[in-house]
């Protein structure tokens, strides 16, 4: 099967294209340059185009001739200028949390198949099927020793770093706060590492799903700290990288068929 990814958000079309040609399918990822602060592009290779929007549009369009199924992530525009090619449309989050636009609705009933990558995004999408965010396992592993009673938690635009710190004190742990609210990031390469100085993972709480971030803590063997002060540990099979390739591959067939 050849499957053509388009954008990648948080590196989950990367992720999965790497993981569908272990299981012998060509998958490739095409997006635009420059939306890409943590280098996720670099570290995959990711086939960039130096263009507008709307041009990038046109490329998608032409490239989509020569493959099976196209794998759109979160740019459902794409879908209104290219009816008659079989396509699935992911949803991310932030690409509909708060903001469904009607072209956004006319893109998921031009699509063949609708997926989320969290299930909290099922109570939004109508018709929409779950497709748990993969985890590059060869790159997430623990990397070094942690610091005992240490935590991590990565604050970010949408929510208050307050409960994060609450948390922290329940648990008696001396946490780190990653202010992405203010652009600090660390780069993808080198995320396992930064992850590993830690024993604890502080998850979001405004979206009770766990992010993609939270679950490469896990893959690295932090305990995290989920929203409603549970701790989990180890990462849960539905999200190992082969299965939700396994998973996609049912899908296009399904959508083929």
């Amino acid at each position: 099967m050849k499957i053509l990814h388009v954008w990648d958000q948080a590196g989950v079309g990367a992720v999965l294209a790497k993981y569908q040609r272990f299981l012998g399918h060509e998958a490739q990822v095409i997006k635009r340059s420059g939306f890409d602060p943590f280098g996720i592009d670099e570290f995959y290779n990711t086939r960039c185009f130096d263009v507008s929007a709307w041009r990038f549009y046109q490329i998608a369009k032409s490239l989509a001739k020569d493959f099976d199924i196209l794998h759109i992530h979160s740019i459902y525009k794409l879908c209104l200028v290219m009816p008659f090619v079989k396509k699935v449309i992911e949803f991310h989050g932030s690409d509909i949390r708060g903001h469904d636009s009607l072209l956004s609705k006319i893109g998921r009933k031009i699509a063949d198949k609708i997926v989320v990558s969290t299930p909290d995004l099922l109570e939004i999408v109508e018709g929409a099927v779950w497709l748990p965010n993969p985890v590059d396992t060869d790159h997430f592993v623990r990397k070094g020793r942690f610091k005992p009673n240490t935590a991590l938690y990565i604050h970010n635009w949408y929510e208050s770093a307050e409960k994060a710190h609450l948390l922290a004190d329940e648990y008696n742990l001396d946490i780190m706060v990653l202010d992405r609210a203010k652009g600090i990031v660390i780069r993808y390469k080198d995320f396992p590492a930064y992850l590993s100085q830690f024993e604890y993972f502080i998850s979001r709480h405004t979206i009770k799903s766990l992010s993609k971030t939270t679950l490469e803590a896990l893959a690295c063997g932090l305990k995290v700290v989920r929203w409603d002060g549970k701790v989990l540990q180890g990462l849960p099979d539905k999200h190992r990288p082969e299965n939700v390739a396994n998973k996609t591959i049912e899908i296009y067939k399904e959508i083929l068929t």
